[in-house]
């Protein structure tokens, strides 16, 4: 078997799991794939390990499948990685690729997960390894790590728990690769529900008419701060306009009215009070 191993992804998901092969496998990582726009984020893991480094805005490109082929690698990890393997790709791991998905599966296939999770008012959560196929996220669970949510859980705050889970459970995986035997890790026997990058709760659209904690629990969603994603920026429907919102905040009502200034409005429901503070849309 190949002792090479493949890393693609962005952030410090991908650093531990470069990292921690490196330290303690007989593997060597053949190649780090940088995933990230511009941002040679995993460049210094790579100078660390020793390890190729190739910064690749797609994986489409045939100069890596041709470095990935020549590698053979054992395995081919895809580590907080936004970018689709192709079936060639897929091909080129000689025991499997495996990802990471920031989601149960098969429950939360796809994107948007976070806002989703919120949005379905969930109370646990858990990321999955998974053996990687054609069909995405449709593959056979290798590891699951659960945690709880918080009430005030934000789209931003479960990412970052989701990275974390990520992490945590990096030693296991690693410790589970002399052994695998992939002919045992099957596919869920349900297909359960796939986001699409375009799915989102209401088009991510606040209505000025719902109730204080709807608004709040869509806003808390949609709030991912810098974090790349595809759900965009919470909007609110007003006036006959759509708003971008930068701020939502529910309000003590026992404290009284706060005074607003030219870019908020105050929405006073029947279950409270809520700050909006926005922007024109620009989309």
């Amino acid at each position: 078997m190949s002792s090479n191993v493949v890393i693609v992804g962005v952030g410090s998901l991908a650093s531990a799991v470069a990292s921690r092969i490196h330290e303690s496998t007989d593997y060597q990582v053949g190649l780090v794939v940088d995933t990230s726009a511009g941002n040679r984020g995993l460049e210094s893991v790579a100078e660390q390990t020793g390890s190729p480094y190739l910064l690749a805005p797609t994986l489409k490109n045939a100069e890596l499948l041709a470095r990935i082929r020549e590698l053979q690698p054992a395995y081919i990890f895809s580590a907080d990685n936004l970018r689709i393997f192709s079936p060639e790709l897929l091909k080129l791991a000689t025991v499997a690729c495996i990802n990471f998905h920031n989601g149960p599966l098969p429950d939360y296939r796809g994107v948007n997960i976070p806002t989703w999770v919120i949005w379905n008012g969930e109370t646990e959560h858990s990321v999955t390894w998974h053996i990687m196929l054609e069909e995405v996220d449709a593959g056979g669970a290798m590891l699951r790590r659960a945690f709880a949510l918080d009430e005030r859980e934000t789209a931003f705050s479960l990412s970052m728990k989701c990275i974390q889970a990520g992490i945590d459970s990096v030693p296991t995986l690693i410790e589970m690769l002399p052994d695998l035997d992939t002919s045992h890790i099957t596919p869920p026997a349900s297909a359960g529900r796939y986001f699409a990058r375009t799915s989102l709760p209401n088009d991510g659209i606040l209505d000025s008419a719902w109730s204080a904690a709807k608004l709040d629990r869509l806003f808390r969603a949609m709030h991912y701060r810098t974090i790349p994603n595809y759900a965009g920026t919470a909007r609110l429907a007003h006036g006959g306009k759509l708003l971008d919102i930068k701020t939502l905040k529910l309000i003590d009502a026992s404290g009284g009215k706060p005074q607003l200034r030219d870019n908020q409005l105050l929405l006073e429901r029947f279950d409270g009070m809520v700050l909006v503070t926005l922007a024109p849309a620009s989309r």
